[in-house]
């Protein structure tokens, strides 16, 4: 039979040298950020961490633009663009941080570009091998008796991990936010990391329930409570790597405690543990936002800023689409104001927050009622895109979401809960081309693996049927 440990060791096997060999085959190996996007302020923050130990990011430094200034054909509009010098409040800290300590180890050269985008492949890889392992451990978990772990179940399941593995090999997608500074492969990892802590933590809680019923129900709180500190400080960590996630926590505790569902005493508790290991991880990142910004804005200024681009005119008629032009006309007109040109970089970004918060309120006062047609059209960029390469894994994840509603007790919520979560916030907030669903691609390669466990078990008591008739 085999073992969920043993199928992921040899998915990390095959699916690393495919992910670390696009990265080297890659153009952007030895280049730093791309020259558009998030990527250009995640390692200005990095190099930052390095020179001065500051989460800061200062564009006018001579060293941070040296490399930049190495290929001036490819990062032409990057150094013309104007300068900045801030503390930066409004990107999380973990990947800078990572990067900076790659930078310490290799240094800020080719060689430590390069050792960052190979980490962000071998993050990549073994998240998703992770993804195969855990096929493997539902596929024995779920199965009903001892004659589905015979050889022609067993077969069944290998048939659904080489489904998965094939998958997350294939997806070349997924490999491209290795060569750029962004924060979707750490997101990737964490996540799936994330949903295996909540599923073992789960299990492992009602296990103890089960066999102890009267203590438990006596006795619930800090047993309860310490059990899911590990999952919570998972999901601390996430929100350090990409703040969005905060968002993500109501839906979080809401799976917690479906999962936790038994008992209601036992619900609050195991909420509770989940929300003090997210908080004590984020606490000190969140207070620092806010001595930094001299207000209480402990996701810092971007979140409010970013939303601006979600609620517009333009990203109207873009189908709710984030569009960045809002951003640059606010930033225009607040320029020409005496008390924004007299404060600090710092002071500046927080009182754009704030009148881009106004602006978000006013705009969806006004727009109230396209609001539904907005969440509509979101949704479906969130999930694009539509064509005859995806389709067979789409049809692969419906099967997988059959298989698990009818089987997976134990999985259910966690494999089914977060591309709900994901795509809610989504609705509610923006949609930038797909992208805020990368951090569910682990959870979707289980829910495609289980697909083809699905056809894989039916196709086999089709033919016992058909031999037993015989």
């Amino acid at each position: 039979m085999m073992r969920p440990f043993s199928v992921g060791v040899l998915a990390v096997c095959v699916l690393l040298p495919v992910q670390v060999g696009r990265i080297v085959l890659s153009p952007w190996l030895t280049m730093p950020a791309k020259p558009y996007g998030d990527g250009i302020e995640y390692e200005a923050i990095a190099f930052s961490l390095v020179e001065s130990g500051e989460f800061r990011v200062d564009t006018s430094n001579v060293r941070w633009r040296q490399p930049y200034e190495q290929h001036p054909d490819v990062y032409a509009e990057l150094l013309s663009r104007p300068t900045y010098n801030r503390l930066s409040t409004g990107r999380p800290p973990l990947v800078p941080a990572f990067i900076a300590l790659i930078y310490l180890i290799v240094g800020r050269n080719q060689l430590g570009f390069a050792a960052v985008h190979i980490a962000f492949a071998v993050m990549i890889a073994v998240a998703q091998a992770l993804s195969v392992a855990m096929v493997v451990w539902y596929g024995q978990r779920s199965s009903r008796s001892a004659a589905e772990i015979a050889p022609p179940m067993s077969c069944a399941v290998a048939v659904a991990a080489a489904v998965t593995l094939l998958l997350a090999g294939a997806h070349r997608t997924i490999s491209d936010y290795a060569t750029d500074f962004l924060t979707e492969p750490a997101a990737l990892f964490l996540t799936q990391v994330f949903v295996l802590c909540g599923i073992e933590t789960s299990r492992r809680s009602n296990a103890f329930y089960f066999s102890h019923a009267d203590v438990e129900v006596r006795q619930p709180g800090a047993a309860l409570a310490v059990r899911w500190l590990v999952p919570g400080i998972v999901a601390g960590l996430m929100i350090l790597a990409r703040s969005i996630f905060f968002v993500w926590l109501p839906g979080i505790a809401l799976m917690v405690a479906l999962a936790e569902r038994r008992h209601r005493l036992r619900a609050v508790w195991a909420v509770a543990g989940l929300v003090c290991g997210a908080g004590c991880v984020c606490a000190p990142w969140w207070v620092r936002n806010c001595v930094v910004s001299k207000s209480f804005m402990p996701l810092g200024t971007q979140g409010a800023i970013a939303l601006l681009g979600g609620y517009n005119d333009v990203a109207r008629e873009s189908g709710g689409e984030w569009q960045f032009a809002a951003e640059l006309q606010l930033r225009e007109e607040m320029s020409q104001r005496p008390a924004f040109r007299s404060a600090s970089e710092e002071q500046r970004e927080v009182m754009l927050a704030r009148a881009a918060q106004q602006r978000v309120s006013r705009w969806i006062g006004k727009n109230w009622d396209e609001l539904p047609a907005m969440f509509v059209r979101r949704v479906i960029t969130h999930w694009n895109p539509y064509d005859a390469k995806t389709l067979g894994w789409r049809l692969l994840i419906v099967l997988g979401a059959i298989e698990v509603m009818r089987h997976g007790q134990g999985f259910r919520v966690w494999l089914l809960g977060l591309p709900v979560v994901s795509t809610l916030v989504v609705a509610g907030l923006y949609s930038v081309g797909g992208r805020f669903l990368v951090p569910c691609h682990g959870v979707l390669y289980v829910l495609a693996g289980l697909g083809g466990l699905f056809m894989a078990r039916t196709a086999l008591r089709l033919s016992h049927r058909r031999l037993v008739q015989a």
